[in-house]
């Protein structure tokens, strides 16, 4: 695999990809009353919900996309499948 710093100067992509995962499951995990206001939007289909959501895939999408390149991860995972992880953290108890 190749990994290393982009020429940028950034940290390499798969860092940075791994990173905003670790900090969205963070937040979505110890964040309960946002979780709860999350749901409510996400269950009345809010417009600003809705874009919060494709802002959040399109970002995963790009940081994956270039992570690809790298050969670090697999080019089948989709942005998607972290909206099912993103429920999962969020579900009430």
């Amino acid at each position: 695999m190749r990994r290393g710093a982009a020429p940028s100067g950034d940290p390499p992509p798969e860092q940075s990809l791994r990173a905003f995962l670790q900090q969205l499951v963070e937040h979505s995990a110890t964040s309960r009353s946002t979780a709860v206001a999350l749901k409510a939007g996400r269950d009345l289909g809010s417009p600003v919900f809705a874009r919060a959501r494709a802002s959040m895939i399109e970002t995963i999408g790009r940081l994956m996309t270039a992570t690809v390149a790298t050969g670090a991860i697999r080019a089948d995972v989709t942005p998607l499948l972290f909206g099912g992880l993103r429920d999962t953290a969020t579900a009430p108890r």
